[in-house]
């Protein structure tokens, strides 16, 4: 099969077209013909060995963790799924999730496998390429919001890098879960973002965080670049400071409230493939209240370039790459 891959870590830059035995479904598992695939910063990571402590990859090193494609076979004990239906996934190659918490990809190429369970139904009138584009990113979102931050109706929440590949979805489910949104992100993204469902929109450029607006419940700091000092101003008692990346403080926050030293909270969220979870997001598409931003969409053979311009950021939504 036909794949993007290294040899070894470093830069985009590594990845060359390669033809690769294609892999085979065990118990539990699907393989699928990959159709496109999304682009993510967990991608580049990997390829630069920053998850090393926690992944020995099979070299050579297929990245990519979302895939949209049709079943091309089926695992043993597999059930609730044929060959030849439409799906997406953020892809997990682990027969069952591992220790570590994270997935095993793949996606670079014309077939990958995952569990069973990671699956979801792709909508017809869906296209590939944003098919491809939603499951890590807006599974990140969605655990985020619902799962720690436990977001209510009615709150107040403050998104900095709203125009990000993780930043349009929380920005759009934040709205769904009934709170008020004001986005961080580029002036020229405004009219874009208020679309989609921003009520206040503020410049990154000009955003001073010692002018943090109040009543926030909820902070989701997509770039990593707040503290929890800097945003108490702008919190609620009881509020959260809440990041994509883990940090010591975020580990240790929990500790640090139980003995009573802060009022507000800050934790860290972590994406986890699950495909009842992703059939939720797929369902408010098709209800016509979730968008699937796409920045660009690049052929395969392109994966350097498209991840590169991923890398540069400054654009609305994701990238992806077409398969087939």
């Amino acid at each position: 099969m036909r794949a993007m891959a290294t040899d070894h870590y470093g830069s985009p830059d590594t990845l060359q077209r390669c033809d690769l035995p294609q892999p085979t479904p065990k118990v539990g598992q699907v393989l699928i013909e990959v159709y496109a695939a999304g682009i993510n910063p967990l991608d580049w990571k990997q390829l630069a060995g920053q998850l090393r402590a926690f992944q020995r990859p099979a070299w050579p090193l297929v990245p990519g963790h979302d895939v949209a494609g049709r079943i091309a076979a089926l695992g043993p004990d597999v059930s609730g799924w044929q060959v030849g239906d439409e799906v997406c996934c953020m892809l997990d190659g682990y027969p069952r999730p591992a220790w570590h918490g994270f997935a095993l990809g793949g996606g670079y190429a014309e077939f990958a496998v995952t569990r069973a369970s990671t699956l979801a139904r792709k909508p017809a009138a869906l296209p590939w390429a944003q098919a491809a584009a939603l499951p890590l990113a807006g599974l990140t979102a969605l655990q985020a919001l619902t799962d720690v931050a436990q977001l209510q109706a009615g709150q107040r929440v403050l998104i900095n890098g709203a125009a990000g590949g993780v930043g349009v979805f929380a920005l759009q489910l934040a709205t769904v879960l009934g709170a008020e949104v004001i986005a961080v992100a580029r002036a020229e993204q405004a009219d874009a973002l208020h679309a989609l469902g921003a009520a206040q929109v503020l410049d990154y450029r000009r955003f001073d965080v010692a002018a943090m607006p109040k009543g926030l419940s909820l902070i989701y700091d997509m770039a990593s670049v707040l503290t929890l000092p800097q945003c108490r101003a702008g919190l609620l008692q009881g509020g959260m400071l809440l990041s994509n990346l883990p940090s010591l403080a975020s580990f240790c926050a929990p500790l640090r409230e139980r003995l009573g030293l802060t009022q507000q909270r800050l934790r860290h969220a972590w994406v986890r493939p699950d495909g009842s979870a992703l059939q939720r997001l797929l369902d408010l598409y098709s209800e016509g209240q979730l968008q699937i931003p796409l920045a660009a969409q690049y052929p395969l053979s392109e994966a350097r370039a498209a991840m590169q311009a991923a890398c540069r950021g400054g654009v609305l939504g994701k990238h992806s790459l077409q398969v087939v």
